[in-house]
């Protein structure tokens, strides 16, 4: 899998938008989009930076070996449970 793909998905599994890794690189969204196309080469200082948003080791994602397992599914409905997770149990309630 290319490197560009594997930044996309764990960027889903995490719900981030390309907006906000944008936000968070200190780029333009279109910036971040042609990382996630593969139309950028990424620098080893900016891989270390999406390595460290995305709290996943810079070697998974370089890495040529798909074993690296996402399972998950782009539904809403699972984002929101995925969202629901990741909320401070006080605010489960709401």
């Amino acid at each position: 899998m290319a490197v560009g793909n594997k930044i996309k998905r764990y960027r889903e599994l995490r719900n981030f938008t390309q907006a906000y890794m944008a936000e968070e690189l200190n780029i333009s969204q279109n910036a971040y989009s042609k990382i996630e196309t593969g139309n950028v080469k990424l620098t080893v200082e900016r891989l270390q930076k999406i390595a460290e948003l995305l709290d996943v080791p810079a070697e998974d994602i370089i890495s040529f070996k798909d074993e690296q397992h996402f399972n998950f599914t782009n539904s809403t409905v699972d984002k929101f449970y995925g969202y629901i997770e990741n909320v401070h149990e006080d605010n489960k309630e709401l």
